[in-house]
């Protein structure tokens, strides 16, 4: 069975302090009294912890890949809006998983209404990244649709 790694509240169990204090101490010792802090430092190093640098990182971290959430990637719909996301995301340096090219073929002189929709999607969203105000609350694409008819 493999030893279970130790945690901040391994440490705090042991010193009698609560775990927000033993991270707060080990990140920055000078914030908790010399008496506890030694003690976390002895504890940790009997333990053996070693601490976990991931979330540290992800929240300094910067990245440009962008997440959309849509409710089905089998649906043509949203495939053809994915694409349409990725024509002004990617040469803006985003980046997504290429759903969208692996869901449709690119055809360099069509765009579909469903794209459309996509690219005002990701002008509005690049927009905010770059701090711009929100120019439009509704976007019209200009396509009219009539009672029995699709995108």
């Amino acid at each position: 069975m493999k030893k279970k790694r130790p945690t901040l509240q391994d440490i705090a169990d042991h010193v009698g302090a609560t775990k927000m204090t033993v991270s707060r101490c080990l990140r920055d010792p000078e914030t908790v009294s010399e008496g506890l802090r030694d003690r976390i430092f002895l504890i940790a190093e009997q333990l053996g912890y070693i601490p976990n640098r991931a979330p540290d990182l992800l929240s300094r971290a910067t990245s440009h890949s962008i997440g959309v959430l849509v409710p089905s990637l089998t649906n043509q719909v949203f495939a053809d809006v994915i694409v349409g996301i990725e024509t002004l995301t990617e040469p803006a340096g985003f980046h997504g998983h290429d759903v969208g090219q692996v869901m449709t073929p690119r055809l360099a002189s069509v765009i579909t209404p469903r794209q459309a929709i996509g690219e005002a999607a990701a002008r509005e969203l690049l927009a905010r990244i770059r701090g711009e105000p929100i120019t439009q609350k509704v976007v019209d694409l200009g396509y009219r649709i009539e009672v029995g008819m699709t995108l």
